[in-house]
């Protein structure tokens, strides 16, 4: 019984392993996608700051479609940036389980062996009050 609760128990460790793993991609892509975020605000700070200087109205038109244009991909990267958050806490919490049920395994592993040496001193306990009670007998006899 106990070396089935030892497979389970590693398949709970490969599963923590695992959900590490897929926790580590998840923050990855959100950092990423939180890089894509912060240098298409710079890109539009700096395309506000060259509109700005210049008194053409043909590039403040050209910056001002530039503009919508970044403004449209910075908002696709904010709900990407989202949806990364939501992956990062979907395995936060994925990993956390994990590592609820391997804990749990652990802990039935060591009260079964616990008991199993409570068993065994018992055992030794009750043979050694045999022997001594055999040979109380023998010596009194």
């Amino acid at each position: 019984m106990s070396s089935t609760l030892q497979k389970l128990l590693r398949l709970r460790e490969r599963d923590k392993r695992d959900a590490r793993q897929l926790l580590a991609q998840a923050q990855g892509r959100y950092a990423t996608n939180e890089a894509m975020v912060e240098a298409t605000c710079a890109q539009l700070a700096e395309a506000r700051e060259r509109a700005g200087n210049e008194g053409d109205p043909t590039l403040l038109s050209h910056y001002h479609s530039y503009q919508l244009r970044m403004e449209m991909e910075r908002r696709h990267q904010e709900r990407a940036l989202q949806t990364s958050a939501a992956e990062v806490e979907a395995a936060r919490d994925g990993l956390r389980h994990r590592v609820q049920k391997a804990h749990m395994l652990s802990t039935i592993l060591e009260r079964r062996a616990e008991e199993a040496r409570v068993a065994e001193r018992r055992a030794e306990t009750s043979l050694l009050d045999e022997l001594a009670v055999q040979g109380w007998w023998r010596e009194s006899a």
